[in-house]
């Protein structure tokens, strides 16, 4: 009966924080600007993209949640005598702390799958696909901040640092930049 009485109490208090938590969920797209960094990107630039996804965002606590993104990014880097188009899927997932003000402050782990990468020559060499000598996936560590209103838009910045090669035995590593806007549904 002891035990009985117990998972009853659990059971209760599990369903009191599921009615107090919101899992909200929506759009989100800004701007990207990427770059690659590392051994041999000397004369590497900044190169000017976008994302667009979304996101769902699921409290674990009053102040913190979990919100995994799915996101088309095109991203890149414009070096001294090539442009690189870079285009990924990537899978963020963060660990937020919000604040009653509408501030979030978040970081984690992001997986990117390459979808397609091009090189153009700027000496008006043809065009060329570069995905053979590219690892199919790349991760990166993410930290961002940002502010939502209590419409649900919000604003964010985050800055993703590669962590893994983009390709065999290569040291350069992805770096970017992404500034956007968002709607959470509620």
């Amino acid at each position: 009966m002891k035990k009985v009485m117990i998972l009853m109490a659990l059971v209760t208090q599990a369903s009191i924080v599921n009615a107090q938590t919101k899992i909200s969920f929506g759009p989100k797209a800004g701007v990207n600007f990427s770059v690659w960094t590392g051994e041999g990107s000397q004369g590497a630039a900044f190169r000017t993209g976008y994302y667009a996804g979304g996101f769902v965002s699921v409290p674990v606590s009053k102040s913190f949640s979990l919100q995994p993104e799915l996101m088309y990014s095109l991203e890149g880097t414009d070096h001294n005598v090539t442009k690189y188009t870079d285009k990924y899927l990537r899978l963020p997932f963060l660990f937020q702390y919000r604040h009653s003000s509408g501030f979030h402050a978040e970081a984690g782990p992001q997986i990117g799958w390459l979808i397609s990468t091009w090189a153009k020559m700027k000496n008006g060499d043809p065009d060329v696909d570069a995905k053979e000598m590219r690892a199919p996936l790349e991760t990166s560590l993410g930290f961002g901040f940002g502010w939502q209103l209590k419409a649900g838009i919000g604003f964010n910045f985050r800055y993703n640092a590669g962590i893994s090669g983009l390709g065999d035995n290569s040291k350069l590593k992805a770096a970017n930049i992404g500034i956007g806007a968002y709607y959470a549904f509620r």
